[in-house]
């Protein structure tokens, strides 16, 4: 079985629930120092949160703390030497003296502790060193002088070679889990505050519901376990407060025997589950997979003896019984989403929930544990249990919050506010300031009793976070907040294959820098005939299409890939069958960490069909793309849908043809925009480089719809007063397109304005084969016209909503007039139709652009990101690019410096047939306004255009059939 059909999801944090301590130590005969020379400052000792429910006092004394607690003292630096130790016994309230750690009232785990400390050392912090030490005093005491912290951090260790302490307490079985805590940034003013990390890792394992139907439990072991460990990890960030890994292979001892030797908690299974009993010394992994290569011989020690160091990972044995068969035995391992196997850390827990057995297993456990994992389809939840709150102290009064560090989305409002919790005797609430304040807002409406409110404006940094802090007050105490607000993820909303095409399209998405992120991508419609997989194609080895190289460039606006070979259909080497994508699977998932380099940093995965369909079909699906950015405080998930479409045919988006009538005439559109080719090349006399005139329906499709194909007047070529801009020569401008990347001086048009009796569409179109045919301006081909915004022979000043292709066609939810549509059925992105991502992702060009944008970029074949339209209730789609427009008149100033293209990858403008109403100069020359269609990453609009202003986009859509 290969390792990615073990269903592994997301591994992410959760808060856990704390429960009181039970501490009754009543030991007055301290020997040791319980006070020091010094400034008194006063300190707090914050427990990791237990993560134990059930409420006998056995449980929960296990991972809470038992007197007494030590602090020991070093010399600054790495070289210095333990110069005191100082004993706390627990205290109440009453207790002001030194020597004392004492609960605060009104928070769970968190202690107090007054003491005279000199400034400028090491202060360590150890708790429930009963099962480390026997004679803890006078060991401690003995190294004065004489080991520094790391030499301390090798003798502090216990050894075990059986199962962790889980039973109630008894007289000879009491021992809490070790704990540890450090500081080295204290002094008058600050939190000093000892974070403590449990010395334990905790293992859960649960079967959901639907598991046990056909299965019955019998037995469950741990393999590889470690049987020493150290009470100070050798590897601890004290910022993020989590461990990083285990402790140095030269610390670990494990099992001597790793292919019998056990530990058995067969005993400990109830109702199917085993919660709260397995605790063990962390181990880390001791082998990844084999290459991609070796992946279907993974489990294969004879051919592949290498491959035997997998089996050394520390994984879970359980026995049971399938649909009453014999008892048979899996193996379970930890693996993240990734395919990366996991050790077990310190104060983490790991719960393994069985979701599906599907099979029997092995027939003993030697051959389950040196075997592939197979039949048994589980989850796995790990948990960084530290979970604490930060607090700061002045005298008898406490401020605590439960949370330091937010990450919050790109999102802007209050509607994605996030809740800060505080507590405090102090009898007022605090109050919350920002820095900044132009992005970083606070909010009080809604917000419950013992909350804070903070929320965010909205964000589109190309690629890099932004950072502020909220510091929460009240009295002479003060805590700061970090909070870090991530850049919009610039995803692929869609996909899409011709009816005769199968082959890849590839999926790349840059992630934000400094944070661990896990993603995943599964088919939610259509997976009987859209697959996935992350492998290479033959000329993108490693995920581009530019040779073997696939890493992330920076191009000054965020990293983007780069990409350089056609569509495989239309390549040269005649064979397109190592493009396709032959896996079985619907569902792709991997991870990156903090420590992956920024070229590295994305997400990469192929999508393709099963095959390919008629020529006049077309088949929709959709696929779920999720990703979760893991921040230190919290957790941001962003989830993508993207639309999948095969076919090119005209079709419908909403409607049909048996609901279209002339108040919704649902219309058939193209996926492409309208095109030409044979543009001039270069200026002389009228003629202007990038134009050209078209026959009557002389434009034709783009190849893919993400291109942007020619851009066109927004009514069809009126009369003009100024006639020295026509190519021809005369006052006219019927069927000139020009060139999509236009530059300033090539898009020039005049700027005249209406002169004649024709003002409709109606008026140009009447009569095709008259005297008039040379200023018909239908570029649409045969059976195709441009889409109506209600009628064509008479203003439309209010905008139409009955009778509107365009808006009944496209919008789920039609307005009227110049509308701003920001809750529709639509969605901004970059689209795979085999061209654009394939591609160098690159900044649009022209005035205002967007960064990351384009493709192509300066050729006739420019395409674009941009707004794809979707039918939530049977999954149709159809992409439009942002393109921008052509501008040749000054609208507010701008083109007195820039005539020329505008809002590229920024904006897309789509212009219909229907008149909106007739404007006048001062001296009575007329001009009509056009209705079009606008959008922007947010927004999808109506809007009226004035003819002479803009040239943009022609989308067409299909004639029906009298």
């Amino acid at each position: 079985m290969k390792k990615l059909q073990i269903n592994i999801a997301t591994v992410f944090s959760v808060l856990l629930l704390a429960v009181a301590l039970c501490t009754s130590c009543t030991d007055e005969d301290y020997s040791l120092t319980n006070s020091s020379s010094g400034d008194e400052m006063t300190f707090i000792l914050n427990l990791p949160k237990s993560t134990v429910v059930e409420t006998r006092a056995g449980f929960e004394g296990r991972e809470g703390l038992k007197a007494p607690v030590y602090i020991l003292v070093f010399a600054e630096g790495a070289t210095g030497k333990l110069e005191k130790v100082i004993k706390l016994k627990q205290g109440t309230a009453a207790n002001t003296t030194d020597g004392f750690f004492i609960p605060i009232s009104g928070l769970t785990d968190c202690y107090k502790i007054t003491n005279k400390f000199d400034l400028d050392k090491t202060l360590v912090a150890l708790a429930n060193l009963d099962p480390v030490l026997t004679n803890v005093d006078a060991t401690l005491e003995s190294y004065k002088g004489l080991k520094t912290k790391t030499e301390l951090a090798d003798i502090l260790a216990f050894t075990a070679d059986k199962r962790w302490f889980i039973d109630q307490f008894t007289d000879a079985n009491k021992y809490n889990i070790p704990m540890w805590g450090e500081l080295t940034d204290y002094g008058h003013g600050k939190t000093n505050q000892f974070n403590m990390i449990r010395m334990l890792a905790k293992v859960n394992v649960t079967f959901e519901e639907k598991a046990l139907q056909d299965f019955e439990i019998t037995k469950m072991y741990i393999a590889n376990y470690a049987t020493r460990g150290h009470v100070i990890p050798s590897q601890y960030d004290a910022e993020a407060m989590k461990v990083t890994g285990c402790d140095n292979t030269n610390l670990l001892q494990m099992v001597s025997d790793n292919e019998t030797d056990f530990l058995n908690y067969s005993d400990k299974i109830a109702s199917g589950s085993c919660k709260h009993q397995i605790y063990t010394f962390e181990t880390g992994n001791w082998a990844d997979f084999p290459a991609k290569e070796d992946e279907e011989n993974w489990h294969d020690t004879t051919d592949y003896p290498d491959h035997q160091k997998w089996q050394k990972n520390p994984c879970i044995i359980i026995g049971g019984k399938y649909k009453g068969d014999t008892e048979t035995f899996y193996r379970i391992d930890f693996i993240d989403n990734s395919g990366k196997w996991l050790g077990l850390l310190r104060n983490h827990e790991y719960n393994v929930v069985i979701k599906e057995i599907k099979g029997v297993g092995y027939s003993s456990i030697k051959e389950a544990y040196a075997r592939a994992p197979m039949n048994m389809d589980l989850t796995l939840y790990v948990t960084n249990a530290t979970g604490q709150e930060e607090i700061a102290v002045d005298g008898p009064y406490y401020l605590s919050v439960d949370k330091v560090d937010l990450l919050m989305g790109p999102n802007g409002g209050s509607t994605y506010k996030q809740l800060i919790t505080y507590k405090t005797n102090y009898g007022e609430k605090p109050v919350m300031t920002r820095e900044p304040t132009d992005w970083l807002k606070e909010t009080t409406n809604g917000i419950p009793e013992g909350m804070l409110g903070i929320y965010v404006s909205p964000y589109s940094g190309s690629n890099e976070s932004r950072e502020g802090y909220a510091t929460i007050s009240v009295g002479r105490m003060s805590i700061k907040i970090k909070v870090t607000q991530l850049p919009k993820i610039k995803t692929y909303v869609g996909a899409f294959w011709k009816h005769d095409e199968c082959e890849e399209r590839l999926i790349r998405t840059a992630l934000p820098k400094k944070y661990d992120c896990d993603w995943e991508a599964t088919v939610l419609k259509g997976q009987d005939w859209i697959r996935m997989d992350t492998k290479r194609g033959p000329d993108h080895p490693y995920g581009s299409t530019a040779g073997d190289d696939d890493r992330l460039r920076d191009n000054g606006y965020g990293l983007s890939l780069d990409p350089q070979a056609t569509n495989p259909k239309n390549g040269t080497t005649g064979n397109s069958d190592g493009y396709k994508v032959l896996a079985s699977t619907t569902s792709v998932r991997g991870s990156t960490t903090e420590d992956t380099p920024d070229d590295e940093r994305y997400v990469y995965f192929r999508i393709g069909t099963t095959g390919t369909i008629g020529e006049n079909d077309n088949r929709y699906g959709l696929v779920l793309f999720t990703y979760t950015i893991k921040g230190r405080g919290n957790n941001y998930m962003g989830q993508q849908y993207m639309w999948i479409r095969q076919g090119e045919a005209p079709d419908y988006l909403q409607g049909s043809a048996s609901e279209a009538d002339a108040k919704k005439p649902y219309a058939r559109f193209s996926p492409y925009n309208l095109t030409t080719t044979g543009y001039n090349t270069e200026t002389s006399g009228n003629k202007r480089k990038g134009r050209k005139k078209l026959g009557v329906q002389g434009g034709r499709f783009t190849e893919f719809p993400s291109q942007a194909g020619l851009f066109s007047l927004s009514m069809f070529g009126l009369k003009y007063i100024y006639a020295d801009y026509s190519e021809d020569g005369t006052d006219e401008f019927v069927r000139h397109v020009f060139h999509p990347c236009s530059e300033k001086d090539d898009a020039i048009w005049g700027s005249g304005y209406y002169s004649g009796a024709d003002r409709f569409w109606s008026d140009y179109v009447a009569n095709l084969g008259d005297s008039r045919t040379d200023r018909n301006p239908k570029i649409c081909p045969p059976k195709y016209h441009r889409m109506r915004d209600g009628s064509e022979t008479a203003l439309n000043q209010n905008g139409a909503r009955i009778g509107s292709e365009m808006r009944q066609s496209l919008f789920g939810s039609p307005r009227l007039g110049v509308t701003i549509i920001a809750d529709d059925t639509f969605v901004f992105g970059y689209y795979a139709d085999g061209f654009f991502d394939r591609r160098t992702l690159t900044n649009a060009p022209g005035k205002d652009f967007a960064a990351a944008s384009a493709v192509a970029v300066d050729t006739e074949n420019v395409a674009y990101i941009g707004t794809l339209f979707y039918n939530p209730n049977n999954e149709h789609s159809l992409f439009f690019p942002a393109a921008g427009y052509i501008s040749d008149r000054a609208i507010s100033g701008e083109n007195s410096v820039y005539p020329g293209l505008y809002n590229a990858g920024r904006e897309g403008l789509y212009f219909t047939t229907s008149q909106a109403k007739v404007s006048r100069t001062s001296d009575g020359k007329e001009y009509m306004h056009t209705w079009s269609l606008i959008f922007n990453r947010t927004q999808i609009g109506t809007t009226q255009i004035t003819r002479e202003r803009r040239a943009a986009s022609i989308r067409c859509v299909r004639d029906e059939e009298p």
